[in-house]
């Protein structure tokens, strides 16, 4: 099965505050005051409700393993194969107890 990395999740504030490389950002080091942002493919199927993923089989429909998305609406131009629906989506909110609590959905910029 090939993989291919489809979002950096950055808690903007804690990587701020310790100077990391966001490319090595890890949800579970934001605290619950900071504003966690995400951009990527967002799925969800039978299995599952909506997870903003990490990583992403090349399968049609796809899958994946990421963060739970609680609040998440999915917009009108989200596709749907099967039981699954997905798209590219940025995300905004807070991470709390292993799951993004979502402020805001966009379409990723370019």
């Amino acid at each position: 099965m090939i993989l291919r990395v489809v979002v950096a999740v950055t808690a903007v504030v804690a990587l701020a505050a310790c100077g990391a490389d966001p490319g090595q950002a890890d949800p579970s080091a934001a605290s619950p005051d900071d504003l966690v942002h995400g951009v990527g493919m967002v799925l969800e199927d039978a299995s599952h409700g909506p997870e903003l993923c990490f990583a992403a089989s090349e399968s049609y429909p796809p899958q994946c393993d990421g963060v739970p998305l609680e609040g998440f609406t999915w917009p009108d131009d989200a596709e749907k194969a099967g039981e699954a629906r997905f798209g590219d989506y940025a995300v905004e909110g807070r991470y709390v107890d292993g799951v993004l609590q979502v402020d805001r959905v966009e379409a990723p910029g370019p």
